[in-house]
């Protein structure tokens, strides 16, 4: 049976929940702008739960996970050195960002909260978002584009991973003597059969011998075999699937591109432009569909120990907690995204991916022993470390707010408003090239086009190495600089004279 909640465990739900819903409600938190409120929301929640409900000092399964986490964003930030995409790279480690608070405000709450708190805002949150979709007959609508397919999640394959989530705690609930959380079941299968993921359904399939196995309380070794007997079968299943898909083809790239830098990466983000340049397909993606094959790509060997220590560590305190069917359900979900995440692109989804490691950190800080409360010393440097991760996550918003005024503005050729946007945008990312581009189109929508054509040979001098920047040379220049600009297509993205 579970203990009466406290004030503290509402307040953990709530948070859990609503986080839940407003991710997924951003079109899956798949936009800079929703990681970056999500980062400033996570950081005052943390903040809250220093002053008014001090947390206990971390365990080692708390400091593992935290700090694998944040050697993550760390690298992720430090690849822009060698990056062949600064901008790209530093929009990575601002998502990485938000996943660093979620994981610290979780812990946070976690230490003093009952750990059912965080899993059941995650159930409510998975529930609300599904029935959302169901109330808007959503279905998976690919041939509506991305940002109509499955709403409000905005990808059909990760809301119904969420489904599959929010499966696992269901039943985690209801072995746990709470069977009102059974009729949630009837949001989420419905759900999973209409989005027709395969990945998902083979995601809750190993889930399901997770629980399992978690609930008939065999020892450790038992559980590990299992579940990686299990995992290696969806792996084979899922490579076999890929053959002769287009997902096959991201995968082989990336591990092509891998194998040119394997311990440092080409930078976190640049899987595009490898893809570009390697691809034997006429199509685009922006991603490997693959946490682990991308990361393998982008952040080298180097990153791909730190992303493998981040799924490990909340899976090692599962296991530790197997005498738990609250614990067991919250493992099995999140064993159902570590394996999601390794065929598809939920990393990017922030709206999967949040309420993920929000039950990672909860099992945790489970699985620590119950530890002092944090001195007061301890508690203040947290306090200026958030800050100063608050104070990063508002100059990114403002720099990406900038930016999607002034895309929503060419979208309406209010050029006037985009060249605005553009040059706001400017002030805050002087990095990034886009700025640059969206000035770009703005000139050219207004005729003046020799301004324009400058404005797009600075975008593409400022990153070399992408090839869409050059297009826009290509398409807005003459003579020598057209050629020249033809010729770096050529290398970078051979295929495109094909299309």
């Amino acid at each position: 049976m579970l203990p009466r909640p406290t004030a503290l465990d509402a307040a953990a739900a709530i948070a859990a929940a609503g986080g839940t819903i407003a991710l997924a409600g951003a079109s899956g938190g798949f936009h800079p702008v929703s990681w970056n409120v999500g980062a400033l929301v996570a950081a005052w929640l943390a903040l809250l739960a220093l002053v008014f409900a001090p947390p206990r000092r971390p365990g080692r399964h708390a400091l593992a996970l935290f700090a694998a986490l944040a050697a993550l964003e760390a690298w992720t930030a430090l690849s822009a050195v060698w990056s062949a995409s600064l901008s790209s790279s530093f929009l990575e480690a601002e998502r990485t960002l938000l996943y660093v608070l979620v994981v610290a405000a979780a812990l946070a709450v976690a230490s003093r909260a009952s750990p059912a708190a965080p899993a059941a805002g995650v159930l409510v949150g998975a529930l609300v978002v599904c029935c959302w979709d169901l109330v808007l007959g959503g279905g998976n609508a690919a041939h509506r584009g991305f940002a109509t397919e499955a709403p409000p999640v905005g990808y059909a394959n990760s809301l119904a991973l969420l489904a599959a989530m929010g499966t696992l705690l269901a039943l985690g609930f209801a072995l746990a003597r709470r069977p009102v959380a059974l009729p949630a079941l009837a949001a989420f299968l419905p759900v999973l059969v209409q989005q027709h993921s395969t990945g998902s359904w083979g995601a809750l399939g190993v889930g399901l011998v997770v629980l399992v196995a978690l609930r008939l309380r065999l020892r450790g070794a038992m559980v590990v075999a299992v579940t990686v007997v299990a995992a290696a079968a969806f792996a084979v299943a899922a490579w076999a699937q890929a053959r002769g898909h287009e997902r096959g083809a991201y995968w082989s790239v990336g591990a092509r591109a891998a194998g040119e830098r394997p311990l440092l990466g080409s930078g976190a983000g640049t899987y595009v432009l490898s893809w570009l340049r390697l691809r034997h397909e006429g199509i685009d993606t922006l991603d490997a569909h693959s946490l682990y094959l991308e990361t393998l790509d982008e952040l080298g060997i180097v990153g791909l120990v730190l992303v493998l220590a981040v799924v490990l560590v909340p899976l090692g305190a599962g296991l530790r907690l197997r005498g738990s069917p609250v614990a067991a359900g919250s493992t099995a979900a999140f064993a159902a995204w570590v394996l999601g995440a390794g065929v598809d692109f939920h990393w990017e989804m922030t709206g999967v991916t949040a309420p993920a490691f929000v039950l990672g950190a909860a099992l945790t800080a489970a699985a620590d022993r119950p530890a002092p409360i944090a001195r007061t010393g301890g508690r203040v440097a947290a306090g200026a470390v958030l800050g100063v991760a608050a104070a990063a996550a508002v100059l990114a918003l403002l720099g990406n707010e900038a930016l999607a005024r002034a895309q929503d503005a060419l979208g309406r050729s209010d050029y006037a408003a985009a060249a605005r946007g553009a040059r706001d945008a400017r002030r805050w990312q002087p990095w990034s090239p886009q700025p640059l581009e969206l000035t770009g189109f703005a000139l050219a929508g207004r005729g003046e086009r020799v301004r324009a054509a400058a404005a797009f040979v600075r975008a593409a001098s400022q990153e070399p190495s992408d090839p869409r920047l050059w297009v826009q040379v290509a398409q807005a220049t003459t003579g020598e600089p057209h050629r020249r600009a033809l010729a770096r297509l050529a290398r970078l993205n051979p295929l495109y004279f094909r299309s």
